[in-house]
């Protein structure tokens, strides 16, 4: 009786072990995912930045060789 108790036991300690771990790895794969798209988010703001500082660049340029 003692044994089936302690197997019991163990089987309920591995059942919660795995239920914690697939949790944490789904957790950590939508952190994964919200990283990603702030990157993306990032990225594509650099690139407007980029762009913007392009345009002005050349307007002033053209201002001032309209001087």
């Amino acid at each position: 009786m003692l044994i089936s108790s302690v197997m019991a036991t163990s089987i309920v300690l591995l059942v919660v072990t795995l239920v914690m771990t697939l949790n944490e790895k789904r957790k950590l794969a939508q952190e994964k995912i919200t990283l990603i798209l702030k990157s993306d988010s990032l990225h594509i703001q650099l690139l407007e930045s980029r762009e913007l500082v392009t345009y002005l660049s050349k307007k002033i340029d053209s201002l001032t060789q309209k001087k």
